[in-house]
């Protein structure tokens, strides 16, 4: 396989009323506009006192050629998760309130078929294409991520504040 170089990190900390169906629904539905593989690689709840604990791993994927790959990490982390009844128009609605953090890590795979690196020949040349001729596709491709997951990051952000000012 080839190489992978970490180009961004962010995170995001709200405490509040929140859904979280609509809150994954956010990120799926930004994610899947932009043509974005999904892989869960970690859902784990664990039922505390306080309430429940969910720590949730995603890694969503592009190949953008058949060199590189792009990756955008997201670790959700929900703490303190209880039901909470709240009053809306008269109506009773259910919902959650907890402390959410959520962080992003951005990536930029390289040979990511694993096709350049059998023979040293081969590593070679695509290393001195990579540095010299390469360069724009190489930060085409890191700005494409980055923008990528500030946007998702700005969609979440604005719907967990919209969620402060809609229920309280």
């Amino acid at each position: 396989m080839g190489e992978t170089r970490i180009v961004g990190t962010k995170s995001l900390v709200y405490s509040g009323l929140l859904n979280v169906r609509e809150l994954y629904a956010v990120i799926n539905e930004y994610y899947d506009a932009k043509s974005y593989d999904k892989e869960e690689k970690q859902n784990r709840e664990i039922v505390t006192e306080q309430g429940k604990d969910v720590y949730v791993e995603l890694k969503r994927c592009k190949e953008v050629s058949d060199y590189y790959k792009i990756s955008a990490g997201m670790k959700i982390m929900i703490r303190k998760l209880v039901d909470v009844e709240v009053e809306v128009d008269g109506r009773k609605k259910n919902l959650k309130k907890g402390e959410v953090t959520i962080k992003f890590k951005n990536s930029l795979e390289s040979d990511w078929a694993g096709k350049w690196q059998g023979w040293p020949l081969y590593f070679f040349i695509t290393l001195f294409a990579e540095k010299f001729f390469n360069r724009s596709n190489h930060n085409r491709f890191i700005n494409e991520i980055n923008d990528d997951v500030d946007g998702v990051y700005k969609r979440i952000s604005g719907y967990l504040n919209l969620q402060n000012y809609k229920y309280n």
